[in-house]
């Protein structure tokens, strides 16, 4: 779902980007590209939480500063720098490049974030890092064992859903006022950054991601089944199956990805959908 990958023009946007706001006409000559072009790099930018948009253009997130701050110019980088150890590690694995690239940019997430679902690397990662797998759960099939190779990580221990990154992650360097600091409040490319986003505590954070994670893995369910499926082990302090739903419905739909649709039965019933892209 996201684009986890920075290229270097990519990266002379958002420097030039640091030295204050700017629209894409005025970056064309600094990055050697059309304004056109630029349009679209700097709203997959903002879609990814680097840059947002300003009155008269663009202008460095704090996601974005640290983001330039982590990845070292002139290198293709995973949203941060894979360290030369598990660089190494993952070398070791002698994989093809592509697959490769899919076990490092996975890594590259969960380092960033600390600790993810397996579903939300599957949403994030997949589709930029295919290694060739078109179905997501032969792709995930194939990176969760390697992932789970590398000394950083600690895979999930048995009926678990949480990878774990053994390091400080990227997102909890904190602003001056001592709080996270997630970047844009715009419109967000991976349900993970979605979901972090939430304005709300961390068990109801909980019982959503839950509720994605198993319609993700679905692909398509009844309001029931996700109700009956999630609410008895992430109730997120509510007393009724009903009450819970009406919460974790509202900002379900929030996420990328999630969408309401009629039955292809004609029915008239509705049914929960998740796709990784706009395009399935």
């Amino acid at each position: 779902m996201a684009n986890n990958t920075l290229d270097d023009r990519d990266r002379v946007i958002l420097e030039a980007l640091h030295d204050g706001p700017a629209d894409a006409e005025s970056l064309a000559d600094t990055a050697n590209a059309s304004a056109e072009d630029l349009q679209d790099r700097l709203s997959r930018l903002a879609d990814n939480g680097l840059v947002e948009r300003v009155e008269g253009g663009f202008a460095l997130t704090d996601g974005g500063e640290r983001v330039l701050a982590a990845s070292p110019a002139g290198v293709r980088d995973n949203r941060i720098d894979t360290p030369d150890d598990v660089d190494a590690e993952i070398e070791a694995l002698d994989l093809r490049p592509d697959r490769a690239d899919a076990v490092r940019d996975a890594f590259a997430f969960l380092r960033y974030w600390g600790e993810a679902s397996g579903r939300e690397i599957v949403d994030a990662v997949h589709t930029e890092s295919p290694a060739d797998f078109d179905d997501s759960e032969a792709w995930w099939g194939f990176v969760a064992g390697r992932l789970a190779e590398l000394p950083p990580v600690e895979a999930p221990g048995s009926g678990a859903e949480t990878w774990r990154y053994d390091g400080t992650p990227v997102v909890a360097q904190q602003g001056e006022d001592g709080r996270l600091m997630l970047g844009s409040e715009g419109q967000h490319s991976s349900a993970k950054y979605a979901l972090e986003a939430l304005p709300v505590d961390g068990d109801e954070r909980g019982a959503v991601r839950a509720a994605f994670d198993h319609l993700s893995r679905e692909g398509e369910v009844e309001a029931a089944e996700l109700r009956e499926a999630v609410f008895p082990d992430h109730d997120a302090g509510y007393d009724s199956a009903e009450e819970w739903w009406a919460f974790v419905a509202e900002h379900l739909a929030s996420l990328p990805g999630v969408e309401q649709r009629d039955r292809h039965d004609g029915s008239g019933g509705a049914v929960w959908v998740y796709r990784e892209t706009d395009d399935e």
